[in-house]
């Protein structure tokens, strides 16, 4: 009889167990259904990785994170974290998971909840907090410089700042100042070919290095930025040292009109056809190194009585026209510079060649 019992006993327990497996499923991940940071009248959702600014004067934010784990009977288990300045952490058994902290007053922080079902970890929901960022206006630039080794120069927008010899690398230095003064400026930048480079930074000032090209100049671009506003933008050129051109000497100078070219000589006198018409010069001159451009010659025509005319030219050689040759001697000057350097003047005269006649008269040269 006894053993009877026992079975009978058993059979029951295993119909029990049996209807309280079916009666309790087994919790199973869901989804989030709702986040939101609030604090009196003022509330904001909030999806997973979103950052969040809170309206200036509030001090402390409520957190409310609900998740639905399935089927929907099934309780959901919380654990949050706050970093740090803020620095808490704490578990929920309800849901939604409701916790309140403190907003810093200058820096974001950021939250995380854990969503539990049953036993497994379900959910990770991280997003940031931070306090309204102040407006910022544009202001001006308070300086911009190239610096290299024990040296630096300032450059003025527009400018162009010429390296000494010897010098590689330079150091930009830039610095613009939005309003209000805590309001820190962030910049992108730009050099030119050949260096190819660009950058941006978030600290003020901007500082940025590149190798200057040993025969070439680059342009710098450095825009400033206040919040999210293009303030102004800076560009300025870089080149390395000039190559110091010094005196050499004349090359050809010659007269032609027509078919007909004749050289002249500095400090003579050139004797053309009175029927010449137009007079073309062209004056060369040789400076050094050889590679140094002639950087310009200053030209005049002219007779005792008056400067017939006058002119510049850029690099060599040097051309001119006198329009209808006159009737009459003429003097050409023409000075020539290598760099700065006023090098030399070569004045010669030019005269109309008139033929003898009856056996006397001016000899042709």
């Amino acid at each position: 009889m006894r053993s009877r019992f026992l079975a009978i006993g058993l059979a029951l327990l295993l119909i029990a167990l049996s209807f309280a497996f079916v009666g309790c499923p087994q919790c199973e991940c869901g989804q989030w259904v709702g986040i939101t940071v609030s604090a009196g009248d003022w509330q904001e959702t909030v999806e997973c990785g979103d950052t969040v600014y809170v309206p200036d004067g509030i001090g402390a934010v409520e957190v409310s994170a609900d998740y639905l784990c399935e089927p929907p009977g099934c309780k959901t288990t919380y654990e949050w974290l706050v970093s740090a300045p803020v620095g808490m952490n704490g578990t929920s058994d309800t849901s939604p998971c409701v916790f309140q902290f403190e907003i810093p007053e200058d820096e974001c922080v950021t939250v995380r909840v854990s969503a539990f079902c049953d036993d497994n970890r379900c959910a990770d929901c991280s997003f940031t907090i931070c306090p309204e960022e102040e407006e910022c206006d544009c202001g001006e630039w308070e300086s911009v410089a190239v610096s290299w080794a024990v040296a630096q120069e300032t450059v003025e927008c527009g400018g162009m700042v010429e390296t000494p010899e010897g010098v590689s690398v330079v150091e930009i230095v830039a610095s613009y100042l939005c309003e209000p003064p805590e309001c820190e400026a962030t910049y992108e930048w730009e050099v030119s070919a050949p260096v190819s480079t660009n950058g941006t930074s978030d600290t003020s000032p901007c500082v940025f290095s590149f190798e200057v090209p040993e025969d070439e100049c680059v342009e710098v671009t450095i825009s400033a930025f206040c919040g999210d506003t293009l303030c102004d933008t800076c560009t300025f050129t870089v080149c390395p040292p000039e190559e110091e051109c010094e005196c050499g000497q004349w090359g050809d100078i010659m007269l032609s009109w027509g078919t007909t070219q004749q050289a002249a000589v500095c400090g003579e006198i050139s004797y053309v056809s009175p029927d010449a018409g137009t007079l073309e010069i062209s004056a060369s001159y040789l400076c050094e190194p050889p590679d140094c451009e002639t950087t310009f010659f200053e030209w005049q025509v002219y007779t005792p009585a008056a400067i017939l005319d006058s002119g510049v030219c850029t690099n060599g050689p040097c051309l001119f026209q006198i329009e209808q040759f006159p009737y009459e001697c003429v003097t050409i000057s023409i000075s020539v510079f290598c760099g700065d350097n006023l090098c030399e003047t070569c004045t010669f005269t030019i005269c109309p060649y008139i033929p003898p006649q009856g056996g006397g008269g001016q000899d042709e040269p």
